[in-house]
């Protein structure tokens, strides 16, 4: 499916990518605008980049007594609380695996439910924090040392973000500054080189690319750090299902991409559904009605299926075959077989993909070489 709407998109306004992924992405895009001016074809386009960039940047590091500093300070805090609930809702689905959510260790780390850390607010949410890290340290032998390491992580950048933030408001000034909006003019004016530089080497993208470094800005999941630029681009087959005569429930994808653009679902049995990506992760549900086996394709221009779920499915085989783009997969109590069990194993291993999350609970136990394979996923940091 062609979809012009990409052409139109600001592609680096995006909260996905940080303020330092975006300084040194447009710091690196800038030497490499110089390194191919010999012809000083693209005096005009540094020059514009670089006021850009030095209208933001700069002012984020030399304006000391900024009301802009103090709202990025503020931003940066409010952004890990998100953040927080959000790694909060994914990992209480690991909690609840590992210990059923009646478990006396489900309710130390949810004594209150979800609730709790889903209205979290500045008052209460660095107790939370050390709350989370405390039961996981006492129970680091199931959730493993990532799961640990994730929440402890959260707490030390709360604790700094709280401390600079009330350190920058003691110094504030009523000076008003334009920094607000300088990431804007970045965003834009990385945009427009990247259309600026699709024309000049239209037909030749791998000349164009010379011009950036995906892999400074795109999220580090896969082994290999960036995925190809063609896969995302067509049909991708994620995942091929094979069912039993009884009728099964539902297969669950979670889709992540920047905002505006459009993916299609198809089910592999003539059904389709439109995603418009949002910035976040997005869940999709699809029941079907006969058996056999159905080939999971995603179509058109994405990031990362970021989850795979199927429990109590009556599958009777399954193949990832999108396994790069993959950090969670649940599919818990269907009727595998060992072969399938160790491919699942197997897969997400040779995969290279880091720090990811699965639960086969319900399946046949591998043979050695899921096994292997498992022990290896442990020692990437999957859960």
């Amino acid at each position: 499916m062609l979809n012009f709407r990409r052409f139109f998109i600001i592609h680096f306004d995006t909260n996905k990518i940080s303020d330092v992924k975006m300084e040194k992405f447009a710091f690196d895009h800038i030497q490499r605008l110089i390194a191919n001016n010999d012809a000083h074809e693209y005096d005009g386009m540094i020059a514009d980049t670089v006021t850009a960039y030095e209208g933001y940047f700069g002012a984020i590091t030399d304006e000391d007594v900024s009301l802009a500093l103090q709202k990025s300070y503020t931003h940066n805090v409010d952004e890990i609380i998100d953040n927080f609930k959000q790694t909060v809702r994914d990992k209480e689905i690991v909690v609840s695996f590992r210990f059923g959510r009646d478990s006396a260790e489900y309710i130390e780390f949810f004594p209150r439910g979800l609730s709790e850390y889903n209205q979290a607010d500045k008052t209460s949410v660095e107790n939370l924090m050390i709350r989370m890290v405390t039961v996981a340290t006492k129970y680091v032998s199931v959730v493993k040392q990532p799961f640990v390491d994730l929440f402890t992580q959260f707490a030390a950048e709360y604790h700094a973000a709280r401390e600079l933030q009330g350190q920058q408001k003691g110094i504030v000034t009523a000076e008003k500054t334009v920094s607000e909006t300088t990431r804007d003019q970045v965003e834009i004016q990385l945009n427009r080189n990247l259309l600026i530089l699709a024309e000049k080497f239209l037909g030749n993208p791998n000349r164009g690319l010379d011009f950036f470094d995906q892999s400074i800005i795109r999220k580090a999941s896969g082994g290999s750090g960036e995925t190809n630029g063609d896969d995302n681009n067509g049909v991708i087959s994620i995942f091929i299902i094979t069912t039993d005569q009884t009728i099964f429930k539902i297969v669950e994808l979670g889709i992540s991409g920047p905002a505006g653009k459009i993916i299609i679902i198809l089910w592999g049995d003539g059904t389709q559904e439109e995603v418009t990506c949002d910035n976040t992760t997005q869940f999709f549900n699809h029941e079907y009605t006969t058996h056999g086996t159905f080939d999971i394709t995603l179509s058109g221009e994405f990031e990362e299926t970021e989850e795979i779920h199927s429990n109590n499915s009556n599958l009777i085989a399954a193949t990832i075959k999108g396994m790069k783009y993959l950090s969670s997969i649940i599919m818990q109590n269907n009727n595998y077989d060992q072969p399938t069990v160790d491919e699942i194993l197997i897969e997400a291993d040779e995969s290279g993909v880091e720090n990811g999350e699965m639960s086969l609970v319900g399946n046949p136990s591998p043979s050695a070489a899921g096994l292997a394979a498992k022990a290896n996923l442990e020692a990437k940091g999957w859960l």
